[in-house]
């Protein structure tokens, strides 16, 4: 118990929460792009692969939303949950998930504002496009796929349920799948510049990966 909540009922309403909050972020910057980033008459000079990456998008959209069905009604995936298996140290795993999130959320949210708006739901290279390596992207290339990450990773913290993992794996196919060809795009596009770039840089934690 924390604060006389039940871990199950604070792990619910965080899980609820930063899976929203996610949500409305990417949806809300995906329109302040479209409506004032690009100019909506001119076309993207290049886009890769779209119909294979839109599938994955969405295939991760349903995957977060099934975060979001076990915070809202736990008892369907009862036969997941795996709390027993971390009794004694559930409050400390809350308190540790819930930092984490914060962070995660944060990060989301400054790598957004450092793309500005560069950043695509998409692989596409526009007008005008400029190579961002500043903030928090001054060292690792793909700090979004850092926050999710370390969200997701958090979330099995809050619900001790393993429909989280499906998530998980969910997401790290679509960065398998995805990152590659968002690199090659880059390359493709900005040459040695950005070949620099990623020697000096790692893609997702700072000076290892």
């Amino acid at each position: 118990m924390i604060l006389g909540y039940s871990e199950l009922d604070i792990g619910r309403f965080l899980t609820l929460l930063f899976t929203v909050l996610v949500g409305l972020m990417h949806v809300g910057y995906g329109i302040v792009s479209w409506f004032f980033g690009w100019d909506r008459n001119k076309k993207a000079r290049a886009s890769y692969q779209q119909t294979k990456q839109t599938v994955l998008v969405f295939f991760n959209g349903f995957s977060f939303a099934l975060c979001m069905l076990w915070a809202m009604r736990p008892a369907i995936f009862a036969p997941l949950d795996v709390s027993a298996h971390f009794h004694g140290v559930q409050d400390i795993l809350l308190v540790g998930a819930t930092i984490v999130s914060i962070f995660a959320v944060w990060l989301l949210a400054r790598s957004h504002t450092d793309l500005g708006k560069y950043w695509s739901p998409v692989l596409e290279i526009r007008e005008g496009h400029r190579l961002i390596t500043t903030g928090v992207y001054t060292h690792i290339r793909h700090p979004i796929y850092t926050s999710i990450f370390l969200l997701l990773v958090s979330l099995f913290f809050l619900s001790f349920n393993l429909v989280t993992l499906v998530v998980l794996v969910s997401f790290s196919m679509l960065y398998h799948f995805r990152v590659d060809d968002e690199e090659k795009m880059m390359i493709r596009e900005f040459g040695a510049q950005y070949q620099e770039y990623m020697r000096k840089t790692k893609r997702i934690i700072p000076g290892l990966l």
